[in-house]
């Protein structure tokens, strides 16, 4: 059945080579067939297979070896968390972002009960927060923008207003594996000029009170719109605190505790110095602070113990 086909070859073969004999016709199609691609081959004959590319003067590529196919490396893919401030509650939320292949410029919310979004305002103490003008209902979605543009949206995402670090298992235009929770970041201090609006703050590192000593330590970010103390060095646990300012006559109002130590109050009217603190203890006794102006870290002591 090859003949055929050999015979086409050989015609074609000796349009350009019109001078040549039958022996050397035969031994081209021999030396451009591909070798070694006959199974049962005859003994005594050549494992030949007829190819026509030597006419055009094309050459057989030599066979590659077959690779075993092979896996790429895994990649390490981080994941965005979501820190919630631990003052977070229905009308004031705010959050903390880490782990982002690109930084975090926008943030929006939305809430269970709300159709639109609203933007969280960004601060110099890298928290994302938002006052809402209603209360907010869980669970609550969230829309984030990155710096270069890309959008990820994460819906119900926020189940509960005090909650550990949330790792939301994905990134920036990425799929990310599960991770573990990231620790607690500590949250900034509150800074100079900062809106009061129920924002608790962090204690700041100052000089602390002698043995024996009682001490109002002022925060750095106090103001006549805000203002925070840390009470130090009392033999007593603390009960309430109360404040009242030059423009109070008798009426003092409660400062309220937060989970970093602090005592914080926010006015209704500018503060007016001198203030009155009065401190008590869950046994009943008392000790008064007199702190002639409202200064940032600023120490007022006392010798006076409970």
């Amino acid at each position: 059945m090859a003949c055929p086909f050999v015979v086409g070859v050989a015609a074609q073969y000796l349009q350009a080579h019109s001078q040549a004999s039958p022996i050397e016709v035969g031994a081209a199609i021999v030396a451009g067939g591909a070798k070694n691609k006959i199974s049962r081959n005859p003994a005594g004959t050549p494992n030949v297979l007829l190819n026509t590319l030597f006419l055009r003067g094309a050459t057989l590529a030599p066979e590659l070896p077959t690779l075993a196919p092979t896996t790429p490396p895994t990649l390490p893919i981080t994941t965005i968390k979501i820190a919630l401030h631990p003052s977070s509650s229905a009308y004031w939320l705010a959050l903390a972002f880490s782990g982002e292949t690109t930084a975090t410029a926008k943030v929006e919310i939305r809430s269970a009960s709300a159709s639109t979004w609203s933007s969280f305002q960004p601060t110099n103490w890298g928290y994302f927060q938002f006052t809402a003008p209603y209360e907010l209902k869980l669970p609550l979605s969230l829309r984030l923008t990155s710096s270069s543009g890309q959008e990820l949206v994460l819906l119900n995402m926020i189940t509960a207003f005090a909650s550990p670090p949330i790792d939301v298992k994905t990134n920036y235009g990425v799929a990310a594996p599960v991770a573990t929770p990231a620790p607690t970041p500590r949250p900034p201090p509150k800074q100079s000029g900062q809106p009061a609006g129920g924002v608790d703050t962090p204690a700041c590192t100052s000089s602390p009170a002698s043995l024996g000593d009682v001490s109002i330590t002022q925060h750095p970010g106090v103001s006549r719109w805000w203002f925070a103390i840390l009470v130090g060095g009392l033999n007593q646990q603390i009960g309430s605190v109360m404040i009242k300012d030059r423009g109070q006559i008798d009426h003092f109002s409660p400062m309220q505790p937060t989970s970093w130590q602090y005592y914080t109050f926010q006015p209704t009217a500018p503060l007016v110095a001198p203030l009155t603190v009065i401190v008590t203890s869950t046994s009943g006794n008392s000790t008064i602070f007199e702190v002639d102006q409202i200064e940032q870290g600023g120490i007022i002591r006392s010798g006076f113990q409970f």
